[in-house]
């Protein structure tokens, strides 16, 4: 029998519940992306890949994994938590900077962060992440860390 999960594996796991195929997502998309999309410390999202990774360990996070889905189901927001909620999809790239402009994290984020991390928080096509930054860049708008 295996140990229980620790609360930290736990949390992260409920919240890759909250977001579609967020297992997968939490599994192989970039480190960063999913720390920051899902709230939680980079290292912890490290400590959750090597459980899926070891046969000895991946059933139990799958079943922990299933129950925070049910949990979600169930309860939207369960401890508070709130997966973070695009605007309304943007149909192109003019709405989708004016969105990044209304976004808490800013035209900066938008415009500097890695390319799947944008996509993820505004629930768009990191295509049209490109185009989006493509007119920031026609317009003079320069990445501020370049």
């Amino acid at each position: 029998m295996n140990p229980p999960l620790s609360p930290e594996i736990e949390q992260v796991l409920d919240h890759a519940a909250s977001i579609p195929r967020g297992l997968a997502f939490l599994h192989r998309a970039p480190i960063e992306a999913v720390a920051i999309a899902l709230a939680v410390d980079a290292r912890l999202v490290v400590q959750v890949r090597r459980l899926l990774d070891d046969p000895a360990t991946h059933a139990p996070v799958v079943v922990a994994f299933k129950a925070a889905v049910a949990r979600w189901r169930r309860e939207p927001h369960p401890e508070g938590f709130r997966a973070p909620v695009p605007p309304p999809p943007a149909p192109g790239p003019e709405e989708l900077l004016r969105a990044a402009e209304e976004h808490p994290l800013g035209r900066e984020f938008f415009a500097d962060a890695p390319l799947e991390t944008v996509a993820v928080v505004f629930g768009v096509h990191p295509f049209l992440v490109l185009e989006a930054r493509g007119l920031l860049e026609h317009r003079g708008i320069a990445h501020p860390t370049e």
